[in-house]
């Protein structure tokens, strides 16, 4: 498949309510709005048709068309994640300078810099760069790196059985809604999910509640009640940890907690089986408490 077959392609993918809402804030010469589930499934046609090669793949990235460069890093990314140095003439530590949004940056972080021989090189790189893009470049980077690769594919897995056991439909929108919160890596509300799927593909907000809700259901993620909010989280019982939040701002900071976690779960609890815990401990960060205390009049 050609360059201009491709972006025919990804025209009559076009969704015009998700490329309205990103051009308001990305800086993309085109943008069709497609879904990334839908690019996915066009990045693994191609290679199943043995249809892409280098110059094609450079050719992706040299267009100004987001969907373009989001494909010419999974298609980059497949020939990277490999057991042995790949033999190919792309040079994707050089495409760095060509990411200008945040969002590019955590698709170049996730479907290709995590899997290059010189990543640890991007990291230090950009990790001290006056620009916030390439910062988030090497913080999602090392993210990607550091992750159990087998955690997240566990963690679909799982869902995937949970569907299946309930006779519930495997829906695309399930799965991608799963993916948005891995990549995530932290604390989100359902209302801020809701927003940052609207800008890959059309959902509604109730769709995202009744999947956070399928997802608190099968145990995968779990809640954090902070102020008049509720925060979300991949719940990972390798990982136990406390939950210290500001009652001021809403800010939730995890914290190392084993044994309060292991003295928890020796907890004799009469007919009740518990299957997560969660300690949230509730006070005023530094930030907060040195506002207040700014905001405190003096007296004489």
């Amino acid at each position: 498949m050609h360059l201009q077959e491709i972006k025919l392609e990804l025209r009559s993918m076009m969704n015009g309510v998700a490329s309205d809402a990103m051009r308001q804030t990305a800086d993309y010469r085109v943008n069709y709005g497609v879904e990334i589930p839908r690019l996915q499934s066009l990045c693994n046609t191609l290679i199943e048709d043995n249809e892409t090669n280098d110059t094609l793949i450079d050719a992706l990235w040299k267009e100004r068309v987001r969907e373009c460069r989001i494909l010419a890093l999974m298609l980059a990314g497949k020939i990277f994640n490999k057991p042995l140095t790949p033999q190919t003439s792309l040079t994707p530590h050089l495409w760095i300078t060509d990411i200008k949004t945040i969002e590019m940056a955590r698709y170049a972080a996730l479907y290709l810099f995590q899997y290059l021989p010189d990543a640890n090189k991007i990291i230090t790189t950009c990790e001290h760069s006056d620009d916030a893009v390439w910062r988030e470049c090497a913080r999602c980077t090392r993210y990607w790196i550091n992750r159990p690769k087998k955690m997240d594919s566990e963690i679909i897995n799982e869902f995937s059985l949970f569907l299946e056991k309930h006779n519930l439909r495997k829906t695309p929108e399930r799965f991608a809604i799963l993916e948005k919160i891995i990549t995530l890596n932290r604390h989100f509300t359902a209302d801020e999910l809701h927003q940052l799927l609207m800008k890959e593909f059309r959902v509604s907000r109730g769709t995202v509640y009744n999947n956070l809700h399928l997802l608190e259901q099968a145990h995968l993620i779990a809640r954090t009640l902070s102020g008049d909010s509720i925060q979300y989280e991949i719940y990972n019982p390798q990982q136990p940890h406390l939950h210290v939040i500001c009652t001021q701002c809403g800010r939730v900071r995890e914290l190392a907690g084993q044994e309060v976690i292991d003295s928890l779960r020796h907890l004799k609890t009469r007919q009740f089986k518990p299957h997560l815990y969660s300690v949230n401990i509730y006070g005023l960060c530094s930030k907060c408490k040195r506002k207040i205390k700014k905001d405190t009049p003096t007296t004489t």
